[in-house]
């Protein structure tokens, strides 16, 4: 059987391109998905303010009331845009899709969607969107083309802490949405500086996988609680409805080593019907900390017949994974002890499943990746990790 395995890290001159883009004051972007549909490409971008494309000519404003102007920090709330991109020159040629809070800065019945976790990927034909909303209001909008789609309501319980999950035809102007909502505790959610949120989204034939964390209650399966401050979690959707067809949490209770302790899911492999699920647990002591990983995590489970994520050993925080084109290998890229350099293995797929690990022992000083973990014959223009250092290629 193939094994499938997923990574999303966007180039690093792309990046800079959007930051062309950008304007207004205070603004935030992250560009975190690539994808393509109907032989055109599309970047996934979180924003806060105004984006304009490259001849000037069209632009769109985030419908949230940012908080960033207000001193609460870049990025407090935001929406989701999928940019058309020049195949050839990178540059931004339309807007075609938004998600995100409706209304405006003066619209204060619309204040607080905060869709600041979102991915995109396609089949080919359609783009996929998943996006981790939680506020204090309860209506949303998903704009296709210009034109509003679907206006999402989502549970007020103390908050919101919900997924929305939508499928978008540009080519026929056409969309399908569905909202997964969960609970969510004010007062305990207000005193922690946890983040549950999407962090990866592809496609497969029939099937869309989702991995992330959530926060009290688990929006796809509201009978699972989760255990320490967020659960890492991994979701196969239909394809065709957007419905569950497994729903799997990791039950590993992080908080142990402090309040503000929370789990990061990194990455997932599919051999046959095992499923692999890597990530971390990551705190910080204030708001203007940076995230410190303490422990590497690794879950498995049988796709088949799970119930639950199966909490394993892992001695180094997987940041990644990517399957060989020949779909043999797995390739994983792992953080040192440091936290500031990476070092890479492969693992030999086989069709029932049982994974063989290799190291590479070629891991030269002088050897080159990519940011996916793929070594390379030569550096490329960007950025590159050259002796697990990352270097900028003009």
């Amino acid at each position: 059987m193939a094994a499938y395995a997923f990574v999303s890290t966007p180039n690093a001159e792309m990046v800079e391109k959007f930051d062309q883009y950008s304007q207004g004051d205070k603004v935030y972007c992250k560009l975190n998905s690539l994808a393509i549909a109907d032989g055109k490409l599309y970047a996934g971008l979180i924003f806060t303010d105004v984006l304009s494309n490259a001849a000037g000519d069209a632009k769109v404003t985030s419908g949230t009331w940012n908080l960033s102007n207000y001193g609460m920090g870049i990025g407090s709330d935001a929406d989701f845009v999928a940019v058309e991109l020049d195949a050839e020159t990178m540059q931004a040629k339309a807007f075609p899709v938004v998600f995100g809070g409706k209304g405006n800065y003066t619209d204060a019945s619309y204040m607080g969607i905060d869709a600041k976790s979102a991915k995109m990927a396609s089949d080919g034909s359609n783009l996929y969107l998943v996006a981790s909303v939680n506020g204090f209001c309860s209506k949303a909008a998903l704009q296709v083309n210009g034109e509003v789609k679907d206006e999402p309501s989502f549970k007020y319980a103390g908050g919101i802490n919900a997924f929305y999950v939508a499928s978008v035809n540009l080519g026929n102007n056409t969309s399908s949405a569905k909202v997964y909502d969960g609970k969510y505790g004010w007062v305990s959610g207000a005193s922690s500086l946890v983040e549950p949120g999407v962090a990866s989204l592809t496609v497969k034939g029939d099937d869309l996988y989702i991995g992330g964390s959530f926060f009290q209650t688990f929006p796809f399966d509201t009978n699972v609680k989760a255990v320490g401050n967020t659960d890492i979690f991994f979701v196969s959707l239909k394809k065709s409805d957007l419905s569950v067809q497994k729903a799997l949490a990791s039950g590993y209770d992080e908080k142990s080593a402090g309040n503000d302790n929370e789990e990061k899911f990194s990455g997932f492999a599919i051999d046959g019907t095992q499923l692999s699920v890597y990530g971390g647990v990551a705190s910080r002591k204030d708001v203007y900390s940076p995230s410190t990983l303490s422990t590497p995590l690794k879950f498995t489970a049988d796709m088949a017949s799970a119930t639950g994520l199966t909490a394993g050993s892992a001695e180094q925080y997987t940041t990644g994974t990517v399957l060989s084109a020949d779909g043999k290998y797995t390739y994983t890229s792992l953080l040192n002890a440091d936290q500031t350099s990476v070092s890479y293995q492969y693992t030999e797929n086989t069709s029932n499943g049982v994974q063989q690990l290799v190291v590479d022992k070629a891991d030269k000083d002088n050897a080159v990746y990519n940011l996916q973990g793929m070594k390379l014959r030569a550096p490329q223009k960007g950025l590159n990790i050259i002796g697990g250092k990352k270097v900028v290629i003009k």
